[in-house]
């Protein structure tokens, strides 16, 4: 039974709750996102591109590009100069140069965004950008589940030319492709130091 020392306390715990509940969603911008984005992005790159190179560089060899030179004779037929365009990019394996980087990039960002989905439900840019992801029904922080649907949500967000990411300008709740196949909303949050904010979400 509930003494009266503690009824204020539990009263004041169901009025958190209650304003929580209550309190609206409001939904991240297109500029919070982008820039949550860019610094994630950037984290990654930073890295994927050099090394990338480099492996690049022990499993093909240096691209040759004199077989293009013939293209800017004005004496070569349009579709012959379309041959030789294929021809060049059969020869130095452009196809498999372009599934080997994209394939190491996306191993890359796998690497860095998963452990902070698992310790922090959140990235580093998102943190500072102050802004969150929530399951669209519930708002409570995303399952593993939620997760690894989005992470190959970010797959086919961006295979039609990014449509999947600008989707969010004509959604009501600001969600992108990602967000739809994993059921998640990107909302606002406090805005806190970046240290607070990492606080709170390895809670």
């Amino acid at each position: 039974m509930t003494s009266p020392e503690e009824k204020p306390e539990v009263q004041k715990d169901f009025s958190e709750l209650n304003a929580s509940l209550t309190k609206p969603i409001k939904y991240a911008t297109f500029n919070s996102r982008m820039f949550a984005a860019i610094i994630d992005a950037g984290l990654v790159l930073a890295i994927a591109y050099p090394l990338g190179s480099m492996v690049d560089g022990w499993i093909f060899p240096p691209i040759d590009y004199s077989s293009l030179q013939p293209i800017a004779s004005a004496d070569i037929p349009q579709d012959q100069k379309s041959q030789l365009v294929m021809q060049f990019m059969s020869e130095q394996q452009l196809l498999a140069r372009m599934m080997f980087t994209n394939g190491f990039q996306l191993t890359l960002f796998a690497i860095y965004i998963i452990p902070f989905w698992l310790r922090y439900k959140t990235t580093p840019g998102k943190m500072l950008a102050g802004i969150e992801i929530r399951d669209e029904f519930t708002h409570e922080l995303m399952t593993t589940r939620q997760m690894v649907k989005r992470f190959f949500g970010y797959v086919i967000s961006g295979i039609p030319l990014t449509l999947g990411f600008v989707w969010m300008i004509f959604s009501k709740k600001k969600k992108c492709w990602h967000d739809s196949i994993a059921g998640t909303v990107v909302v606002n949050k406090d805005r806190r130091p970046f240290s607070l904010a990492l606080r709170s979400a390895s809670q």
